[in-house]
């Protein structure tokens, strides 16, 4: 949702677009995006990641999620549910970089002509099969 926001955002409305005018968009304008909405989504689930990781950890034992996110905080403050972040930062942003930019060229090659398009051609061809062409 983030990617489709920040392209809606940047690009415009993407309803019904072409093959010409998806091969116009800039690659590294989407590499851009992608390594945003990397950010942004590592940035909302990381402390999630983290409670997760020191849940499986030996050693401390926590009684279970909601003590784990409590204990966390008491010892540690917000920035403890944020530690190694910028370690999985130099994964993750790049990955979904890529990821979305990869996914926007291939589907400048598997997209369909658009609707209006297809209503034309639907059109011509349900006229040429009440007009046959009669031989001379």
């Amino acid at each position: 949702a983030t990617m489709d926001t920040l392209k809606t955002w940047y690009f415009g409305e993407e309803k019904n677009l072409s093959k010409k005018e998806l091969k116009k968009r800039n690659p590294a304008a989407i590499l851009g995006l992608g390594a945003v909405s990397g950010i942004f989504a590592q940035t909302c689930c990381y402390p999630l990641d983290t409670v997760r990781r020191r849940m499986q950890l030996k050693g401390k034992t926590y009684s279970g999620t909601t003590n784990a996110f409590a204990t966390i905080l008491k010892d540690e403050g917000i920035a403890g549910f944020y530690k190694g972040m910028t370690a999985n930062a130099l994964k993750v942003v790049p990955n979904n970089a890529i990821r979305f930019a990869v996914f926007d060229m291939l589907k400048v090659f598997m997209v369909t002509e658009s609707k209006e398009y297809k209503e034309v051609k639907r059109q011509a061809t349900a006229w040429r099969t009440r007009h046959p062409s009669r031989p001379e």
